[in-house]
């Protein structure tokens, strides 16, 4: 079935130069329009101290962070995040697989860390 198949409304050149340059100049340019068009419609807009840097930016905005509660991320977000966690008797074992990094926290005796990893120390 595949080899019946004709397409007679458009040419497909496979490997154009100049369809690759044309692509990155549509793609750079509407980059470009879309970050104008916010800076006009938002000019003074706060810069947002990030917290932590173990999240990626989609992670650290759609993680809706409550700092009054203190800045925990719950085990099964945090490996949609690319964070893989364990814990031991004393420690939480963090490795960040986007960085790969791996980082010890020491358990907090007097918190109840179940099924969350603390932000403060990372």
């Amino acid at each position: 079935m595949d080899f019946e198949l004709h397409c007679n409304s458009a040419n497909v050149e496979i490997g154009s130069t100049s369809g690759v340059g044309y692509t990155l100049y549509i793609g750079l340019s509407f980059v470009v329009l879309c970050y104008a068009y916010e800076r006009w419609k938002q000019p003074k807009l706060q810069h947002k101290a990030v917290r932590t840097s173990l999240l990626n930016a989609s992670s650290y905005y759609v993680f809706e962070l409550m700092p009054s509660t203190g800045q925990y991320l719950d085990k099964p977000s945090a490996v949609m995040a690319g964070i893989i966690s364990f814990e031991t008797n004393l420690h939480i074992h963090v490795f960040d697989t986007k960085s790969w990094r791996y980082i010890k926290i020491p358990k907090s005796p007097r918190e109840n860390n179940f099924n969350r990893i603390p932000l403060s120390h990372l």
